[in-house]
């Protein structure tokens, strides 16, 4: 079935439904794009984004709309309620963070320890200022685009390398106590990131897989036995995620992610202004937030 894409966005609500005395017209909230059923095991566990019946907004399964249409009719635990004081333009960021938010806690992450991260992409590049929040020491982070590797370091980023030229696995041991970090996160999907991460991190050291892999990849068990090294893929996000992160946000412990926002477009040029930046200028473009409409308040990106 057709749908409107865009599942990262925010909104202000226009209209609620009956019984709903948590939610006010006016207010602004951010969108938590899966839709659980809410019944079955890994939704009582704690999982509602591993739902067997898991609808995701602007993707498929959900007919109410997504984060480019004008108006989106959705389900009252998918809406969390910002600040008055937070644009709508940083609340469209709060679904993405949840990604390296939640990392970080299923890594036991622990303040000053160090970490190293793998691709400075849109989640890369979050997950610096989501390691700031956390109290890291050393943040390390691998790209090849110049550009990136700019910007992470203007976000916070100590140390930065290019995997092209430099070996990065070695010289983050040096770095963090000729050990290595202590966590690494991987948000490339390419086999020559999977290899660095194992060829960095400590013993005992963890490294989570965050990227989806367009190819199979190899991993030696060995590395992962001799060393004691936890590999664990993550999903976002567990409920109460989103709350943390607003508050993390208006706390300012989230520092400035509006830092991340490339451009602010109008939703009839998201083809020549939105996909096409974020297709050929790969190395700068990192968030494009789309206007559904000129005289809409809601706001959502890509």
């Amino acid at each position: 079935m057709p749908c409107t894409i865009g599942h990262e966005f925010s909104g202000t609500i226009v209209e609620v439904g009956e019984g709903l005395s948590n939610f006010k017209v006016g207010q602004k909230v951010a969108v938590e794009p899966c839709i659980s059923d809410g019944t079955c095991e890994e939704c009582k566990e704690g999982f509602p984004v591993m739902c067997g019946n898991l609808a995701v907004v602007g993707f498929s399964g959900w007919d109410g709309g997504g984060g480019m249409a004008e108006y989106v009719c959705l389900p009252p635990k998918n809406i969390h309620v910002v600040p008055d004081s937070m644009s709508l333009e940083v609340a469209a960021l709060v679904e993405p963070l949840t990604v390296p938010w939640r990392a970080i806690k299923a890594s036991g992450f622990k303040a000053g320890q160090s970490a190293l991260v793998l691709g400075a992409g849109p989640i890369g590049l979050m997950t610096i200022l989501c390691l700031q929040a956390f109290g890291a020491g050393k943040i390390l982070v691998s790209d090849p685009a110049k550009g990136r590797l700019e910007l992470a370091q203007s976000l916070g980023a100590e140390h930065v390398f290019d995997p092209t030229r430099d070996d990065v696995g070695l010289i983050s041991k040096g770095i963090c106590d000729g050990r290595g970090p202590h966590v690494v996160f991987e948000c490339a999907g390419v086999q020559s990131s999977l290899n660095t991460a194992f060829a960095a991190v400590r013993k005992r050291g963890t490294v989570l897989g965050l990227a989806l892999w367009e190819s199979k990849a190899t991993v030696d068990p060995n590395e992962i036995v001799l060393g004691q090294i936890k590999y664990v893929g993550i999903l976002p996000y567990v409920p109460g995620d989103f709350q943390e992160v607003i508050n993390a946000i208006a706390a300012g412990e989230i520092h400035r992610p509006e830092r991340l926002i490339s451009a602010e477009i109008p939703v009839e040029d998201v083809v020549s202004k939105g996909f096409e930046l974020l297709l050929n200028d790969k190395s700068n473009a990192v968030k494009v937030l789309v206007e559904p409409l000129s005289n809409s308040s809601s706001v959502g990106n890509k």
